[in-house]
């Protein structure tokens, strides 16, 4: 298969990943008004269970199958008998899946207060395993990515204001995020066709998948916590607007970790690609897209935990206050949740390092579950925070170490963190003094970002950054190619 273009993807990949941080930004502060804290607690707690079923039926297939697929692409017989094989696994694990969750919802008195939420939203279980998006990524497709999540968020953007209008619409707004969240894998189902064959020829195996998946379905599934367990025993052992409030200060951090991350997305399929053929050209990737990700990482974080306020309100409304808190202290989330993915995929999974992925997200989920249980009853949405925090932090020294083993001794991809720490100082001090002096609406909260950023820029500038000077010289030739024409 002819290599596609690396950068043309990270932009394909880095524009689907915006439009899934716009469109939110669109429908989020929409539905938080309408809904309001307490019917948007009620349909983060069913997603968040969802969740769940969906990981479980997923495990770790997404991860493994693309890195697999990836290294035999180009022989479309060897590709179809692996996809199958894989589909195959997939289809039983969402059977199992479908299964624990209908006795779930018989005898849970809890669940039962949310059938109808829950009911809906499991038609995600379904479209998510069909989807095959790890075939579609395999294939480094990331232009009809885009496209189809473009036109996806259209359909599901139109329902929304069509048919949510009060917060009695609850069970309409639940059909939006099914819509919006696996709708498009309809279209993926018929997409990958073109990729592959079902086949069942003599040969056909099972066994030798099971073991690598499994290793990798047990560290996706405790990574899972972190996203999805702390929403569910806030809505257990709180209350429904708790769970609001949280969805709401978690949700825009998100948003900005998804940007980063899609550079991973990217790198993922050519990295393992790389590590077969070429070590050299893994080297320099990974040394890369490391880079660029904690240069945008760090200064991220800084800026979100400083701007919690002004942006809450401005994204959420005044209903939402209680959440500034909780968004401040989970704003370094940005940069230890991307440093976490880059090390986990870019060099753990490229490497087929599955233990060194298990070890440390186990530890990590334990250490949150405990921390939970412990601070959310006293101290809710808050203590969801800092056990959150907290165990990304340690689950990230473990990676750290780990990292140094599996690469010889070095980790030559931090080199300039330090660099990007004191931008990130500087801005922050400087865009604090402009807070205390200008004031915090719309205008001077773009104002300050913008100002942060320049700033930022200027202190890399005089640290001579390769990285970020090898950025000012691609837009340089972009601009003068521009201008030509």
């Amino acid at each position: 298969m002819e290599q596609k273009s690396i950068k043309k993807n990270s932009i394909f990949n880095i524009l689907t990943k915006v439009l899934g941080m716009l469109f939110p930004m669109i429908t989020f502060p929409y539905a938080s008004r309408i809904l309001l804290p307490d019917g948007l607690g009620k349909i983060n707690f069913a997603n968040s269970v969802i969740d769940i079923f969906v990981l479980f039926a997923g495990l770790g297939i997404g991860s493994y199958a693309i890195r697999e697929a990836s290294k035999i692409r180009d022989d479309k017989e060897r590709l179809s008998k692996f996809s199958t094989e894989v589909i195959v696994i997939n289809l039983a694990t969402m059977a199992i899946s479908l299964a624990v969750f209908a006795v779930a919802l018989m005898f849970s008195q809890k669940l039962q207060d949310y059938k109808a939420l829950l009911l809906l939203a499991s038609a995600r279980i379904l479209l998510s395993t069909l989807g095959l998006e790890w075939l579609i990524v395999s294939q480094e497709e990331f232009k009809y990515i885009a496209r189809r999540t473009f036109a996806f968020q259209l359909i599901s953007l139109a329902f929304l204001f069509a048919f949510v209008r009060s917060p009695e619409d609850i069970n309409k707004y639940m059909i939006f995020t099914v819509l919006s969240a696996a709708g498009a894998n309809v279209c993926n189902f018929f997409y990958a066709r073109k990729f592959f064959n079902f086949t069942f020829a003599q040969g056909f195996e099972i066994k030798k998948h099971l073991r690598p998946i499994f290793a990798l379905s047990a560290s996706v599934l405790a990574a899972s916590v972190y996203t999805i367990l702390d929403k569910t025993m806030i809505g257990i052992m709180r209350t429904d607007a708790e769970v609001g409030y949280y969805a709401a200060a978690t949700k825009i951090g998100r948003l900005f970790t998804l940007i980063l991350t899609a550079v991973v997305g990217v790198s993922l399929p050519r990295l393992s690609y790389y590590m077969e053929n070429d070590k050299e050209k893994y080297k320099s990737l990974l040394n890369n897209t490391a880079n660029v990700l904690q240069a945008l990482s760090i200064p991220m974080s800084v800026g979100l935990a400083l701007l919690a306020r002004p942006v809450i309100i401005l994204f959420c409304g005044k209903n939402y206050e209680p959440a500034i808190a909780c968004m401040q202290i989970l704003s370094a989330t940005v940069f230890v949740t991307t440093l976490n993915t880059v090390i986990t995929d870019l060099v753990f999974v490229a490497r087929r390092k599955n233990k060194y992925v298990l070890y440390p997200v186990v530890l990590g989920a334990c250490v949150n579950f405990v921390m939970n249980f412990i601070l959310i009853p006293r101290y809710g949405i808050t203590g969801a925070a800092v056990a959150s925090i907290t165990s990304e932090a340690l689950m990230l020294a473990v990676k750290i170490f780990l990292a140094y083993k599996t690469l010889g001794g070095t980790l030559y991809f931090f080199s300039k963190i330090y660099q990007y720490a004191a931008g990130a100082l500087v801005m922050g001090l400087f865009v604090a003094f402009l807070m205390a002096n200008v004031g915090q609406n719309v205008a001077t909260v773009i104002l300050e970002a913008a100002a942060g950023a320049v700033i930022y820029a200027l202190v890399l500038l005089a640290f001579r950054n390769e990285h970020f000077l090898n950025i000012l010289e691609l837009a340089k030739r972009r601009i003068n190619i521009f201008s030509k024409n």
